[in-house]
């Protein structure tokens, strides 16, 4: 009776705490073939085996200057939670041209087209590749799509050089 009761006690104490949570994540370090899965606009692309890359072999890049127009890549990922979660996406980016830039415009949008959140990251020559994190709250099942941006401020001839790589999406629920 009493090995009984203690079993009982433990058994409900284990199911009336807090909810269990879960992460799902998505990577994505512009391996294979990224042009499949990441839109590359204006004078913007990806590097494959040259070097560059902060692991693996390839990276992303972006240009503007000289007139060229706002340069930027974008990945469409579901999230594949059902219910409230916080995603946090990292990618990492590299300033180049031998001065420090910024990427414009970080920019997270729904398949539905409802903005979650846009931001500005400052990047610092010499310093390598540097992490740029963005937090979304979402609401069940979303294909989340995110934009890393740089813009054509007159940043004249050589205008500005980033690279891109690693980028990584997990979402806790």
């Amino acid at each position: 009776m009493k090995i009984t009761a203690l079993s009982l006690a433990t058994t409900l104490l284990l199911f009336t705490g807090t909810a269990h949570a879960g992460v799902r994540q998505f990577q994505d370090g512009f391996e294979g073939s990224p042009a499949t899965k990441w839109r590359a606009v204006n004078h913007a692309g990806f590097d494959y085996n040259i070097g560059n890359a902060r692991t693996g072999q390839n990276n992303a890049w972006l240009h503007t200057g000289n007139s060229l127009g706002n340069a930027s890549v974008d990945i469409n990922v579901a999230t594949g939670t059902n219910g409230p979660s916080i995603c946090t996406a990292r990618i990492y980016a590299n300033a180049l041209n031998n001065r420090s830039t910024e990427i414009d415009r970080v920019v997270v949008t729904d398949s539905e087209g409802h903005l979650y959140t846009t931001m500005h990251a400052s990047l610092h020559y010499g310093s390598g590749y540097e992490p740029i994190t963005v937090d979304v709250d979402i609401q069940g099942y979303k294909t989340l799509n995110f934009r890393y941006e740089i813009q054509d401020n007159n940043r004249g001839f050589d205008g500005e050089w980033v690279r891109l790589d690693d980028f990584t999406l997990q979402c806790a629920y």
